[in-house]
């Protein structure tokens, strides 16, 4: 993946490798489509969707380049669209890359703040801070979630704000007489 490359080699191309091996071993065994109930005549499909809105990617001065990468990553194997906001401009590989994947924005802490307080609804994956400096506008809006916890390599954890879940219920019979139900797989 071209994250990885945008990396200089050692720990943060590592810990990005790591997530992305994670992401993609998660995404088969966690977040595929399965039958949870294994009925002979029913199908009931879980499975995880890219979210409807982007999700905008915020990192703040005391996270890293690597981290954004990482968090990037899990966004692009989930196929979810996001919106990518730093505090200052990032390295040329990395702002390159980040721009052939998604739109980049740099803004300071204030127009950060309004960017928020104009959210109507909408996810934010918040790197590097906790959201204790946006409490007035998370408070103010409960239909803003956000994800402030530790940069992780878990693909468990990193994919969740790029997916919903859906649930699809699908009757195999009619009048009790089995039929033929299509797969669901996207």
């Amino acid at each position: 993946m071209e994250l990885k490359a945008a990396l200089d080699s050692g720990e943060d191309f590592d810990f990005c490798a790591a997530g992305i091996q994670s992401d993609e071993q998660t995404w088969k065994n966690h977040f595929g489509p399965k039958d949870v109930s294994a009925l002979k005549y029913e199908k009931n499909i879980f499975r995880y969707l890219p979210t409807l809105n982007p999700v905008i990617i915020r990192l703040e001065p005391s996270g890293t380049w690597a981290e954004l990468c990482r968090v990037l990553a899990a966004a692009v194997r989930a196929g979810s669209k996001t919106l990518v906001s730093v505090h200052t401009h990032p390295p040329e590989k990395i702002a390159k890359t980040i721009k052939s994947l998604t739109q980049l924005v740099i803004e300071d802490a204030n127009a950060w703040g309004t960017r928020v307080i104009a959210m109507e609804s909408g996810r934010i994956r918040l790197i590097g801070a906790s959201p204790e400096h946006l409490k007035s506008q998370i408070y103010a809006n409960p239909a803003l979630a956000v994800w402030s916890g530790e940069v992780t390599t878990a693909g468990r954890l990193e994919i969740l704000p790029f997916v919903q879940e859906q649930s699809v219920s699908i009757t195999a019979h009619r009048f009790g007489t089995l039929l033929e139900v299509a797969k669901i797989n996207d």
